[in-house]
């Protein structure tokens, strides 16, 4: 299973006796068997995109030849972090492809037909596949990309940069990193029954952005990622940040009717939320069939993990609880829309 921003998998296979151009004709013609949009070739390979459509996983395939040897990459052309394994599937599927193809051409037809594509080549000074490899700096820049807003990945960013700059802000301020002691969490907005019922009833969201040291805030980032990247495209910027507020003050709300005297702070509860919402959608047919069942199971994993782990004393489990029910619950009642939004979009993209 391929992970990071985008996940992406690549693989090297070699050819003997076919030279470069032979070799490339050959994966022109497979990328064409599969289906695949060439939109750009050049003497040092092609770049291809799958056509899955719209809510179904896509994938950018790169192929590069040196000599008789070919690297080819696929990345993921979604928000995911782990792709479940398909883009090793992908590359698999081309191998297993180009076999079949090659049986079928003779090495003049290959040549012919180079001769015919060849001035419509990209010229060699212009490759972009003839560029140098990532860099560092090309490496911080995609890290960087996963706190900047986006079309369909717009409030994760946000929520992702307001929590961090919070933290600091509490640094600053001089609470401690690792362990922030109650006056601390209490004096930024934590949640405390003594204090929300007597009217401090902001207590219930802001608490939902403060966290108990640093290891606490990055756990939670990590997971508000993970969903957001997958949740948002399919929600929408709208419905994401409007049911992960909810979540996240019916989890403060389920903390305060559990626990009398406990501060509770923290993200979780809002993400517990989402995962909740995804949970729910992944029962439905509106998430590709291939990829509900190990999705629902990572999830799940996640969630009943995560509870047993909430049993042991100082983790906040009742706003887990409160959270994960919440979401569950916002998730069926969004379907319809979901649905309708689903099938303008599939509508829309067949227009365009």
């Amino acid at each position: 299973m391929a992970s990071g921003f985008p996940p992406k998998y690549s693989e090297d296979f070699v050819q003997s006796y076919l030279t470069p151009s032979q070799f490339l004709m050959l994966c022109l013609y497979t990328a064409q068997e599969l289906q695949w949009d060439v939109h750009y070739i050049s003497n040092r390979g092609i770049i291809a995109g799958t056509q899955n459509g719209l809510w179904k996983f896509n994938a950018e395939i790169k192929i590069t030849i040196q000599s008789q040897t070919a690297t080819i990459q696929s990345s993921s052309t979604g928000n995911e972090m782990f792709d479940l394994g398909k883009n090793k599937k992908q590359v698999k599927q081309f191998v297993e492809k180009f076999a079949a193809v090659k049986k079928t051409y003779a090495y003049h037809t290959l040549d012919e037909n180079y001769e015919f594509i060849r001035e419509r080549l990209v010229a060699d000074e212009q490759d972009l596949l003839r560029l140098p490899e990532p860099g560092g700096l090309d490496i911080f820049k995609d890290f960087i990309a996963i706190f900047k807003p986006t079309h369909n990945y717009y409030f994760t960013p946000i929520l992702l940069n307001l929590n961090i700059l919070i933290f600091l802000a509490m640094l600053v301020s001089g609470v401690d990193a690792m362990s922030p002691d109650i006056h601390s969490l209490l004096q930024w907005g934590a949640n405390y029954k003594p204090l929300t019922i007597k009217g401090q009833w902001w207590r219930l969201l802001s608490s939902c952005f403060i966290h108990i040291g640093l290891i606490h805030l990055l756990l939670n980032m990590y997971a508000l990622l993970f969903i957001g990247l997958m949740l948002e495209p399919l929600l929408g910027k709208t419905r994401f940040i409007v049911t992960y507020l909810l979540t996240g003050i019916i989890a403060s709300s389920t903390s305060l009717w559990w626990h009398d005297v406990s501060v509770s702070a923290g993200a979780s509860g809002a993400i517990f939320g989402m995962y909740g919402v995804f949970l729910a959608l992944l029962t439905t047919p509106l998430v590709e069939k291939s990829t509900r069942r190990p999705l629902f199971i990572s999830i799940a994993i996640y969630i009943v993990y995560n509870l047993a782990s909430g049993l042991k004393e100082g983790v906040d489990n009742a706003a887990h609880i409160g959270g994960i029910l919440s979401g569950i619950l916002f998730g069926y009642l969004m379907l319809p829309g979901l649905r309708k939004k689903k099938r303008v979009e599939e509508i829309d993209s067949i227009d365009s």
